[in-house]
């Protein structure tokens, strides 16, 4: 959802065609991406990046998911934490805006 720059709690039914091939397109991407790397679904070149300078996996592996409080590589603005119906949802308040 982030790579898609769409809010965690979008309903596909209230997506417009163009947000929905957008969504199709990257969840065909992260899938392939972290298929092939073992989990990563970072952009590779990043994540390589990343692990050189010392961090963990956990640390490269997502753009947002478990990264409350850090800032967003894309923008810089503070990763959220939210809870819809006991799950875990992250997000980034600016590159993700509520629907």
């Amino acid at each position: 959802l982030f790579a898609a720059g769409l809010h965690p709690r979008s309903r596909p039914g209230d997506l417009s065609a163009s947000e929905l091939r957008t969504l199709a397109e990257v969840a065909r991407t992260l899938a392939r991406r972290s298929f092939e790397s073992g989990g990563i679904t970072t952009e590779l070149a990043l994540a390589e990046r990343l692990k050189a300078e010392g961090a963990r996996r956990r640390e490269y592996r997502h753009e947002v998911f478990g990264r409350a409080g850090r800032s967003c590589r894309a923008c810089g603005a503070t990763i959220q934490r939210e809870t819809d119906s006991g799950r875990r949802l992250y997000r980034c308040p600016t590159c993700q805006p509520a629907p």
